[in-house]
């Protein structure tokens, strides 16, 4: 059965949301994202996943995959690609859908936010994975202008610690080197590219600030840039 919210047909019981699914890496945030997403197609729910065009780790950046290896959304979901710096087109690319799952969101810039509400506003479910923090323990702008957004639900989720034999739960990426090797924070040195899985690495707070070359340097500033929002606009 279904109804009409914001002038389209929806599901009955399929009310207006915005969640965020925030953490780091390997957070299982997209395996979230797929589960739900197969249980709304069980129910007749029209689906769409929305990828930013930067996220080009596979190559192709319609290509959704997890740390599970699920390299592709159920066949039955299409996957439109937004560009940076034309969120406004979003909407319009996802009309006709009750469900937007959207992933990989601090990619795109903080306008967004905006966007998420017009589709919020006209009866639209949208679902969102995004990571909150940079490898240099920064905000990433477009995570901030999402917690400030009162309509949303928001879930913090983490990864398990990288360190063996530590318990404790892992918010906190790191970016390697090729070698394996942890790229030091704030020191001009980068990886160019996103890179796939194995160019990072999660901890807990303690275990990142002792195996992060500069982490304790940056710490002792008196004008400590950990967990200030990140200026820059590109994907770090």
């Amino acid at each position: 059965m279904t109804s009409r919210a914001g002038g389209m047909e929806v599901h009955q019981g399929l009310e207006p949301l915005i969640v965020f699914n925030i953490g780091p890496m390997f957070a299982d945030k997209s395996e979230l994202m797929l589960y739900y997403a197969g249980k709304y197609l069980e129910r007749g729910v029209r689906v769409v996943v929305v990828k930013p065009s930067w996220d080009t780790r596979k190559g192709d950046p319609s290509v959704l995959y997890s740390r599970s290896k699920l390299i592709v959304p159920p066949t039955d979901i299409p996957v439109v690609v937004a560009d940076r710096g034309k969120e406004y087109e979003i909407p319009g690319m996802v009309e006709g859908y009750e469900v937007v799952m959207m992933d990989e969101l601090q990619m795109l810039r903080p306008s967004v936010v905006v966007e998420l509400r017009r589709m919020f506003w006209r009866g639209q479910r949208v679902i969102c994975s995004l990571l909150d923090l940079t490898f240099e323990q920064r905000v990433f702008m477009t995570a901030a202008a999402c917690m400030s957004m009162r309509e949303a639900d928001k879930y913090w989720k983490s990864g398990r610690c990288g360190t063996q034999g530590c318990k404790l739960a892992a918010h906190h990426t790191q970016k390697l080197f090729p070698d394996g090797s942890v790229v030091p924070v704030f020191s001009g040195e980068d990886v160019d590219d996103p890179g796939d899985a194995e160019k990072y690495a999660v901890h807990c707070w303690h275990d990142w600030l002792e195996s992060t070359p500069g982490g304790y340097e940056e710490l002792a500033r008196s004008d400590c840039r950990f967990f200030d929002v990140d200026p820059a606009t590109g994907w770090r």
